[in-house]
């Protein structure tokens, strides 16, 4: 409320100020842009030099400068959400949108659909956000680009929740285990059965000793491996949270693990 008050405040006596003036409050705080007359609001170097200083402001620019490439693009780097505020023509430059992406992963929101049908655009997007190809994955429509190759060893490499988006109709899980085991969600690839039980076992031994936590991907014959179990327990004895209750020797399994640290709870 107080708040309110000296912003309505500030506005009433904003609007006696002259240009000039109003031009050296903009420079000292770049949020007094939206107290501006719309000819300040169309200077393009004022504009440029507030968003330079808090990107959000483009939200208080005109029209002309929220279609500006160097206002927009510097707005974006300051700030990701202020692609929310630049204008279509300008958000379907992948420049902008990967420089917002880069800033905050969250400005994904106002990425335009159209960049997600451009190849190039989404394996930028994967790899500056490998950790959230998961959620680049979601807006890509186009075939063509989900079933890429290289779009999906791009996107497998470190999000474990990628998986879902894998097209399994494409490629065979001895294709998928070829592309990583380095990414910990690898073992949601594997059902309660496998045409690998074998190999498969030995893909996920692999995947357990670097990321004993994977555990929790696994299914409920991995998760009954005692072996598999004493590999993530060794590493990590919190890893015994996932193992499940139908495994034999658990209560010598939870007595190890806790061995190794006190805190562990099933």
């Amino acid at each position: 409320r107080s708040n309110y008050y000296r912003v309505s405040g500030m506005a009433s006596l904003l609007q006696f100020v002259c240009d000039d003036e109003m031009k050296r409050a903009i420079e000292f705080d770049p949020n007094c842009l939206q107290f501006a007359s719309e000819s300040l609001k169309d200077d393009k170097m004022l504009v440029l030099n507030a968003v330079q200083q808090n990107g959000m402001i483009l939200s208080f620019a005109s029209l002309s400068c929220r279609v500006d490439f160097s206002i927009c693009f510097a707005a974006v780097r300051q700030c990701g959400f202020a692609l929310k505020f630049v204008d279509r023509l300008c958000s379907r430059i992948d420049k902008i949108a990967l420089s917002a992406l880069d800033q905050h992963i969250e400005s994904l929101q106002f990425v335009d659909d159209r960049l997600f049908e451009n190849r190039e655009f989404v394996l930028s997007a994967l790899t500056n956000q490998s950790s959230y190809a998961s959620r680049i994955l979601a807006r890509v429509h186009l075939h063509s680009i989900r079933n890429d190759e290289e779009i999906i060893r791009k996107a497998i490499a470190h999000d474990p929740a990628v998986f879902h988006w894998i097209p399994r109709s494409i490629y065979s899980l001895k294709e998928l285990l070829s592309f990583t085991e380095d990414n910990p969600g690898a073992l949601q690839l594997f059902g309660e059965t496998s045409e690998l039980s074998d190999s498969g076992r030995q893909f996920a031994l692999r995947v357990v000793s670097r990321h004993p936590n994977a555990l929790r991907f696994a299914s409920e014959r991995f998760r009954s491996d005692e072996e598999m179990i004493r590999v993530a327990i060794e590493l990590d004895p919190h890893s015994i949270r996932f193992v499940s209750s139908s495994c034999p020797n658990l209560d010598k399994l939870i007595e190890l693990a806790c061995g190794k640290d006190s805190n562990c709870h099933v």
